[in-house]
């Protein structure tokens, strides 16, 4: 029987089995073999969130590990396009705006040029591109 006080099995009981600890609760009988099975079922849960962690996290692993891939085939590209424009720091500046994300007119601004300026750069700079894939 339940003596009423606080313990660690009523702990248990309320977050596996809830069911269990309101009979626990009112004191109608709480035998051994009711305390081993809401510990088996805590083992099992435990167990359960444990694989499924470990699985969460190797995944992550796989997934973290192929976008690092990308990152480094990306800057191995953007080596070989500045490359390109080594005799242009005008181009290689629009450039390095590009790959961090800037467009039109904040690259515009940023190489101080005027926009059909800025249109012939890019103009340049996709057709050096384009040889570069040939």
């Amino acid at each position: 029987m339940c003596s009423g006080r606080s313990c660690g099995a009523k702990t248990r009981l309320a977050r596996v089995a809830p069911e269990i600890a309101r009979r626990h609760e009112t004191g109608c009988g709480r035998d051994k073999n009711e305390a081993a099975g809401v510990k088996s079922i805590a083992a099992d849960r435990k167990r359960a969130l444990n694989r499924e962690s470990a699985a969460l996290k190797e995944k992550e692993k796989v997934v973290g590990d192929k976008g690092a891939e990308e990152r480094d085939a990306a800057n191995e590209d953007l080596e070989r396009i500045m490359v390109l424009f080594d005799d242009d720091p005008i181009a290689q500046k629009i450039l390095k705006g590009m790959e961090g994300g800037a467009r039109g007119k904040d690259l515009q601004q940023t190489s101080g040029l005027s926009p059909t300026e800025y249109e012939s750069k890019r103009k340049k700079i996709r057709r050096r591109i384009e040889k570069l894939k040939t």
